[in-house]
């Protein structure tokens, strides 16, 4: 199951989130049963990612479920804190670049098309709601005008 959770604001996450616990609460209307698998896609002010947990409880006010999140989640977690909190480093060691471009990827169902957020010399970053699946271990991009594959690893 799929959730999507927009936050406004930077501060907003330090409010749902627990770190006590590592868990988070997500807003929403439709009764949850515990134990469901979730994926929560986040927005933070426009910095998308994509978190997997556990429902493990339910509010009513405000109604939502408690997530119980991964530690395959960890890192994602402690970049977000750093993000939020105003200390994010900086971990890349190539600069990326904003550029726009529109990508036709395939996608598990097909062909998709989209526009990329940011590209450098190791790689893209596109705008999707088809992410290929996490256990992927590379892609390739070809340019269709040169027929020159490239090959490309997805994290």
């Amino acid at each position: 199951m799929r959730l999507e959770l927009r936050l406004g604001s930077q501060s907003e996450w330090i409010k749902i989130f627990d770190p006590r616990d590592w868990t988070v609460f997500v807003p929403c209307e439709e009764a949850i049963d515990q134990g469901t698998s979730l994926r929560i896609d986040l927005d933070v002010g426009g910095w998308l990612v994509t978190l997997r947990g556990t429902v493990v409880g339910s509010r009513e006010d405000p109604t939502g479920v408690t997530v119980a999140l991964g530690a395959a989640e960890r890192e994602k977690i402690n970049y977000l804190n750093g993000y939020v909190r105003g200390g994010l480093l900086n971990l890349r060691e190539k600069r990326r670049l904003p550029i726009r471009l529109q990508v036709t990827y395939g996608a598990v169902e097909g062909p998709a098309n989209t526009f990329t957020k940011d590209i450098n010399e190791e790689g893209v970053f596109l705008f999707t709601d088809k992410p290929l699946p996490e256990n992927l271990s590379g892609t390739h991009v070809g340019d269709r005008a040169r027929q020159d594959p490239t090959g490309v690893t997805r994290r």
